[in-house]
């Protein structure tokens, strides 16, 4: 532009001027934010890939809602952001927020147009927004319930055992027998596990002979005989009639050869003489021996003899403990194996996928921290069993490939390794980009092992479990006819944690169920049952008939109040032994005449006992005193 002056006298003065008109927009480019999936996404001014001129720029559209939501930062509140909606370099912070669980690439997209100062604006640029697979942590729960122990114990082998044409013994009776071997039994006898051709039969005659097939094994006890029926009885009659005689088969003396023996099956407090009269056609034949008779004494001191008369062609006589009277060719071949007490504890066990859109998939669930030699029976996978080894592991297979796998697991687990804790640990894995994430749940198991002795004298040797240790294993079953006075001292302290003391809770509540049936047989004795509960001090106590119809209830009562654990107290031998001492010499036993029991149930050695106890009895006032030296305290009595 040029502008011209003039004055009244013509001069003139000249000057100009010029303006650039903008009408050119801003430019901006498509860019991408990336970020992780269930986390926001930071979207600054730099994120926008606008170029220099560009003052704002206008949000044109947002992703659906079902994909997530844009905020922008109000002086420290996240509001959502709305279509048409400007932002420029000072106030850009905005953040994106995905659906739960979603991800993609690109996932989602927002459109804005970036505008200049003159106003001018650009093109429509799009942001990209990718959000990266995570992996989300199963759910995983574990629950552990344990149940009972069993001792540990040895096998007998006889003739190779059961899985060589032979049989097994174990705690007095015959358990296996194998190819070619038939065990005579009287009805109501343990029936042997039967392993190939091995069979069994039932004595239905007095004289019982055997065949040349088969190596016949003559089972005795004090109540061995053969059911008489008549066809005019009811069908529910019968007779027990006692043993004449077993007959063999003498056969020659090679790798065929069945030997016929006599089974003397275990009675506590019994003891055996075998004899026979000859021995013939030694060494080249079996079953040798005519006139075999076996004698013995029963815990009363009476003596009997299993058959009537003398058997033949045997080749001896075997005890329950493997020993024999076998001579010469006839000798069994005896094998003992020893095996460890095991606890059985029920897992319920589950992994689950917290996303369920189908972006990952779940593995199986890893147990680890199981005891070297536990066996495990997978009930989520058809009852497959197996023996875990050093690495103390086990996968539960996801053989279905579902996204939650659930259901139990036994375990079989030695009691000598004593306690141990059970990670189960499960992981979930994107099918994208593969990443993982493991979750996972803990529980501690305490064992309780099993030690029983028997009648005699016995060294029993506990183990790195809270043992239970029982003696005198003629007291677990109750003899119909006989009279009991049962004494429980159960340890509620400290020590016994709450799973402890649930445990020998359910363990007592089994044997109490199991004497009351026993009780109230229709020819069973009367049985008085004491519990008591102790710790610092003997807790509740109970005595009852197990004939009373409340009986159970009043037990149950007394179980259901212990608690230990942080509510436990110290743990008092002394208190809980005189306490039971002085039931033994109450009214209601002494006028139940017959066996007396006590079962102790302890974790753990005494910490406090009875203090301010004297050998003397003392009676003062003031300061006169009256020693009475010649009264001895006697347990049960008062003063």
């Amino acid at each position: 532009m040029v502008a011209t002056a003039t004055d009244p006298a013509g001069n003139q003065a000249h000057d100009n001027d010029q303006a650039i008109l903008d009408t050119k927009p801003p430019v901006a480019h498509d860019e991408t934010v990336t970020g992780l999936e269930d986390t926001p996404v930071h979207i600054g001014w730099d994120s926008l890939g606008v170029s220099g001129d560009t003052s704002s720029v206008v949000i044109s559209s947002l992703p659906p809602a079902s994909a997530g939501t844009l905020y922008y930062n109000d002086n420290g509140t996240w509001k959502p952001v709305t279509e048409g909606q400007s932002f420029n370099s000072t106030n850009t912070d905005l953040r994106f927020d995905p659906a739960a669980n979603a991800s993609g690439s690109p996932y989602s997209i927002v459109n804005y147009t970036p505008v200049d100062k003159a106003g001018n604006v650009g093109v429509e640029t799009a942001l990209n927004i990718d959000i990266t697979p995570v992996a989300d942590a199963p759910t995983v729960t574990l629950d552990i319930v344990s149940g009972n122990s069993t001792p540990s114990g040895e096998v007998i082998h006889i003739n190779g055992g059961s899985a060589n044409g032979g049989f097994d013994i174990q705690d007095g009776k015959i358990i296996a027998v194998g190819n070619g071997v038939r065990v005579w039994l009287t009805e109501g006898d343990p029936i042997p596990t039967l392993v190939g051709t091995g069979t069994y039969s039932y004595y239905t005659q007095s004289n019982t002979s055997g065949s040349d097939g088969y190596s016949d094994i003559f089972v005795v006890h004090s109540n061995s005989g053969y059911f008489y029926r008549q066809s005019d009885w009811p069908a529910d009659k019968k007779e027990l009639r006692s043993l004449d005689s077993f007959g063999g088969n003498r056969e020659t003396n090679d790798a065929s050869a069945h030997k016929d023996y006599v089974f003397v099956m275990k009675e506590d407090g019994y003891t055996y003489n075998s004899t026979y009269n000859t021995n013939n056609n030694q060494p080249t034949s079996v079953n040798t021996l005519d006139g075999v008779k076996v004698n013995y004494t029963d815990s009363s001191g009476q003596s009997h003899s299993f058959t009537g008369q003398v058997s033949n062609n045997l080749g001896g006589v075997i005890y329950s403990d493997g020993t024999s009277m076998a001579p010469g060719s006839n000798a069994p071949t005896v094998t003992k194996e020893t095996y460890s007490g095991t606890q059985e504890h029920t897992l319920d066990v589950s992994a689950a996928l917290t996303d369920l859109d189908g972006s990952e998939t779940l593995s199986g669930i890893t147990l680890t921290g199981l005891p070297e030699g536990t066996k495990v029976v997978d009930h989520i996978n058809n009852d497959a069993t197996y023996t875990v080894g050093k690495d103390g592991t086990y996968t539960i297979a996801n053989a279905h490939n579902a996204n939650a796998l659930s259901g139990t697991v036994t375990l079989y687990v030695p009691v000598a390794a004593g306690k141990f804790e059970v990670v189960a640990q499960a992981t979930s894995t994107e099918k994208l980009n593969h990443d993982t994430a493991i979750g996972y749940s803990t529980e501690g198991v305490e064992q309780y092992g099993a030690a029983i002795g028997t009648t005699g004298d016995d060294n029993v040797q506990g183990t790195n479990s809270n043992d239970v240790m029982i003696a005198d294993v003629s007291g677990l079953q109750l003899v119909e006819g006989t009279n009991y006075n049962i004494a429980f001292m159960v340890d509620s302290s400290g020590s016994m944690t709450t799973t402890d003391i649930a445990n020998t809770v359910a363990s007592l509540k089994n044997v109490f169920n199991s004497l009351i049936n026993s009780a109230n047989g229709a020819h069973a004795g009367k049985v008085n049952v004491f519990l008591a509960d102790f710790d610092t001090q003997v807790g509740r106590t109970v005595s009852v008939d197990l004939k009373d119809s409340t009986a159970l209830t009043q037990l149950t009562s007394v179980l259901n109040s212990m608690v230990g654990g942080q509510n436990g107290g110290g743990t008092n031998y002394e208190d809980v032994f005189k306490t039971t001492a002085n039931w033994f010499q109450s009214t209601a036993v002494k006028n139940n005449v017959g066996t007396n029991l006590t079962y102790f149930i302890t974790d753990g050695e005494p910490t406090y006992y009875q203090s301010n106890e004297t050998n003397q009895v003392q009676v003062g006032r003031t300061y006169e005193v009256l020693n009475i030296d010649n009264i001895n305290y006697q347990v049960g009595q008062s003063y």
